[in-house]
């Protein structure tokens, strides 16, 4: 649906909700989405692992853990 709206011959997007902006709102939203679908996809493995101990109960934590871990690298 997005890819649609981007071939359309417009200069400025108004979307229901949020700001208004040109074609590029388009494009990142339709990128951001992909990513997120991606990164589902991904996190779809560690299904494998649920009946682990308490991995369960922890999977957020390793989760949040690793996230601030990423984030720190970026940094160094």
């Amino acid at each position: 649906m997005i890819k649609k709206a981007e071939s359309l011959m417009v200069d400025k997007i108004v979307p229901g909700h949020g700001i208004s902006a040109n074609k590029n709102l388009l494009t990142q939203n339709r990128e951001l989405l992909n990513t997120i679908y991606s990164t589902v996809k991904i996190m779809n493995k560690l299904k494998k692992y649920i009946n682990w101990g308490n991995v369960d109960s922890e999977l957020g934590r390793y989760i949040i853990k690793a996230v601030l871990e990423v984030e720190q690298a970026e940094f160094e």
